[in-house]
């Protein structure tokens, strides 16, 4: 039978495929050289002996008190203030007690209309050395007739009236316009300068005041009331009521149709 042989030369190539071979022998490997390692000793001899030197007590130095010099400062220390008690303060009443009571002058009202302002086109400002940037400076060639400012006051329309020597000058940020007497104040020269709660402006000057509503002008000279005094002050009450401060001391409320007049004979101090 020819299947046994076969059969037995099937299993023989299995078992010897199965059989693991030896691996092959490295023979040129060598071990590692081990040498022991000595540190070098430096022999006392070669070196010399370190000087110990004893450290000396210290010594102590007291700081001074040091000298203080200020820096350039304008601070000046407060000296101590003197304290004055007041006293009651005297009430006196116009007409009571030998004081005379002031005098009321009718107001002649009589306006006009308000002649052309001079115009002048504002030239371009300029710096000058004393001002410190970015401040700029009008002098009389770039919009002001004279270079003397009495009062600056700003209106309802945000217009700029410059009171000088010579005009009030109204500046809108590109011209200015100047009136005086030739447009018709009292004076060229514009002491004060007030807009009341009704749009009007109240010129002070020289012998009067002058009120401008936009058209028309109204002057106010008379010499009952204003004789040849300056209106250095202008103020308007709660009431609407306007009062002028001279330079002489005296004091003038005018209520749209009466001046009354207080000076030292009312109990003003003058």
């Amino acid at each position: 039978m020819k299947t046994i042989p076969s059969f037995f030369s099937i299993f023989f190539l299995l078992l010897t495929a199965c059989i693991r071979q030896p691996e092959p022998q490295i023979t040129d490997v060598f071990s590692p050289k081990i040498t022991e390692a000595k540190g070098y000793i430096v022999p006392k001899d070669s070196f010399a002996v370190p000087k110990l030197v004893p450290a000396g007590k210290p010594a102590l130095v007291k700081t001074g008190k040091p000298e203080v010099f200020l820096a350039n400062t304008n601070m000046v220390p407060a000296g101590e203030p003197t304290v004055v008690v007041a006293g009651t303060p005297k009430i006196i009443t116009p007409g009571q007690d030998g004081v005379l009571l002031p005098r009321i002058v009718t107001a002649i009202d009589s306006p006009f209309v308000a002649g052309v302002p001079t115009a002048w086109p504002v030239k371009d400002t300029y710096f000058q050395d004393n001002f410190p940037k970015p401040n700029s400076a009008f002098i009389k060639l770039r919009g002001l007739s004279r270079t003397i400012i009495n009062c600056i006051t700003k209106d309802n329309n945000g217009n700029i009236w410059i009171g000088t020597e010579g005009s009030a000058t109204r500046f809108n940020g590109k011209f200015t316009a100047g009136m005086g007497s030739r447009q018709g104040l009292v004076s060229n020269t514009v002491c004060s300068i007030l807009q009341d709660s009704h749009g009007n402006m109240w010129f002070g000057g020289i012998g009067g005041v002058s009120r401008f509503d936009g058209k028309y002008i109204t002057r106010f000279n008379d010499d009952k009331v204003f004789k040849s005094v300056s209106i250095r002050a202008i103020l308007e009450d709660r009431k609407g009521n306007m009062w002028f401060g001279t330079d002489d001391g005296s004091l003038i409320m005018f209520n749209g149709k009466l001046f009354t007049i207080f000076s030292q004979e009312q109990g003003l101090t003058g």
